[in-house]
């Protein structure tokens, strides 16, 4: 399998881009795998804590790192097609909308079965409240967490999606209207300003944390971006060089002396999280490395990864409930069976499930044009 995806990707961005994949990939593989994994509660610690402790204990920050990403890639990938009307809103939206919302309506209803059954055996949800109609409703509508509810409910890790839409509604509107380049990057500027300090703290539909780390990080994504379009203007090896050694010692000092970050979110944001990504980019050596194929493979699943490891986790609780099977989830061979189980789910979901969402979307979307046409 890997075979056949790998050359496809690689035919469609350039190598040194790869590493963009790597990142989304390393980052979804933390969270399910590492931060997320608490949700099990073990008795003792967790299997690998000893190993991966900053993972375990600030994994929630390749959320934020995503967020980059994501406004990393949309800047190089779209801001010139918009800027030069190039691509309308509607096809530009349908697109985004039909990667990402097909997987995550699956992986809602399959999370709402799984919760009750374990409702049926415990009396309660797994791990997430507000198991309601009214929640579930704005799951269903890509509302959950930020825009009108500031609460966790159903499927709670993608609660990022609907955040991601509204960033990329947001910069399709700025972009269109006649932002250039530099225009565009001081906007960035403004709206991280406005987010990390006014949204930061509230919690209040639209003015909230989760609304904050999204625009806020996605901005820093799109002015990213700008260094790697204009990375011939500088030495940028050299400055992957030094980047990596600030990136060793930041860990040294994090991992022997945690509180020495302060507030670990806000320095992530603005320092560690833009430093990871620019050093993948331009040092040599780690960029060839994240162009290795098992990577690239993690980069292409990790939305799967992502939507899917909460329901895998609570299929995992229910059948461990139904069945006593008393499993220890402080040991390695249950985390490797999470782990796998997880995995696979991702990989059919990505590469043989989504054929049948894009034909039925199609489908859905082509008879609703077909209805909405006027008669004459």
């Amino acid at each position: 399998m890997l075979k056949k995806i790998i050359p496809t990707l690689a035919s469609r961005e350039s190598k040194e881009l790869l590493c963009i994949d790597a990142l989304k990939g390393i980052g979804a593989f933390i969270i399910a795998f590492f931060w997320h994994y608490q949700h099990f509660t073990p008795i003792q610690e967790f299997p690998l804590s000893s190993i991966f402790e900053i993972s375990c204990t600030h994994g929630y920050l390749m959320v934020e790192l995503f967020f980059m990403l994501s406004g990393f890639g949309m800047a190089l990938g779209y801001q010139k097609k918009i800027q030069d009307k190039e691509i309308k809103f509607f096809p530009y939206i349908k697109k985004r909308f039909c990667r990402l919302y097909p997987p995550f309506l699956v992986a809602l209803f399959a999370t709402g079965f799984l919760e009750c059954v374990h409702i049926t055996q415990t009396g309660t949800t797994f791990i997430y409240g507000n198991f309601d109609l009214y929640h579930f409703l704005l799951n269903l509508l890509l509302l959950q967490n930020g825009l009108i509810a500031t609460e966790w409910s159903f499927n709670s890790p993608s609660w990022c999606i609907c955040i991601c839409m509204l960033c990329y509604i947001l910069f399709y509107i700025v972009v269109y209207k006649g932002a250039s380049e530099r225009s565009l990057f001081y906007k960035c500027i403004i709206v991280l300003f406005f987010a990390e300090y006014l949204f930061f703290g509230m919690a209040k539909p639209i003015f909230n944390a989760q609304i904050a780390r999204g625009i806020s990080c996605f901005s820093i994504g799109v002015m990213l971006s700008y260094a790697w379009r204009y990375k011939d203007r500088f030495n940028y090896q050299y400055l992957g060089k030094i980047l990596l050694l600030l990136l060793i010692g930041g860990y040294i000092a994090i991992r022997y002396n945690p509180y020495i970050t302060g507030n670990m979110q806000q320095l992530f944001i603005l320092g560690i999280g833009p430093v990871i990504i620019l050093t993948s980019l331009f040092h040599k050596h780690l960029n060839i490395i994240f162009q290795n194929k098992i990577f690239v493979f993690l980069g292409s699943i990790s939305l799967n990864i992502y939507l899917w490891h909460y329901p895998v986790q609570c299929a995992i609780k229910d059948l461990d409930l139904l069945f006593s099977l008393s499993l220890d989830f402080s040991s390695i061979l249950t985390w490797s069976i999470y782990v796998m189980a997880t995995l696979a789910v991702a990989v059919f979901d990505r590469y043989f499930a989504s054929k049948c969402y894009n034909k039925v979307f199609s489908t859905f979307i082509a008879q609703f044009k077909a209805n909405s046409a006027p008669n004459h």
